[in-house]
């Protein structure tokens, strides 16, 4: 690999749909991909131990060095899936997750904007959620539960075919 890096940089970087790839693995292969900009990874898990230990030092250092702007994640299995991509990329102006795994719409919107606002993330300013289930109602509810809980101000949120933008 860093053969390949020192003739050429990669841009984007597409994670198989075969293999679910773990955080620490994940976070060495960005480390070495520094002009990396969009992510897609089909799923991901989180190691225990690292996700306990999100301050140490190594974390902070590859995240404040990575330049990923665009993250699609295919499969979400736990909210704290997010969280870490959320963190570990910084510099995040859009986020698409396609596959929520049977959680609660309402309440994934609300914990991510909840978390945007607690890391003072205001880098992040576009969220595409696919939920096949969309219709007005729902576009209603979410809009009346971000601004009856004062997440975010300016929030433009749009339903098209299967998805839900926050914007």
């Amino acid at each position: 690999m860093r053969d390949l890096l020192a003739i050429a940089q990669i841009y984007h970087l597409k994670i198989s749909k075969k293999k679910t790839i773990c955080s620490d693995i994940l976070m060495d292969i960005i480390h070495k991909l520094s002009a990396l900009d969009t992510l897609k990874i089909s799923s991901f898990t989180l190691l225990q131990t690292r996700f306990l230990s999100i301050e140490d030092n190594n974390f902070r250092f590859i995240s404040n060095k990575n330049n990923i702007t665009i993250v699609y994640l295919e499969k979400m299995f736990s909210i704290e899936e997010i969280y870490f991509l959320i963190r570990f990329c910084p510099r995040i102006t859009y986020l698409k997750v396609d596959f929520i795994n049977d959680m609660n719409i309402k309440l994934f919107v609300k914990d991510i904007l909840k978390k945007i606002n607690n890391d003072c993330n205001q880098i992040l300013c576009s969220i595409c959620i696919h939920s096949p289930t969309t219709d007005n109602e729902i576009i209603q509810k979410l809009e009346e539960m971000i601004n009856r809980e004062k997440l975010l101000h300016n929030l433009t949120i749009k339903s098209i075919v299967d998805n839900i933008y926050l914007q």
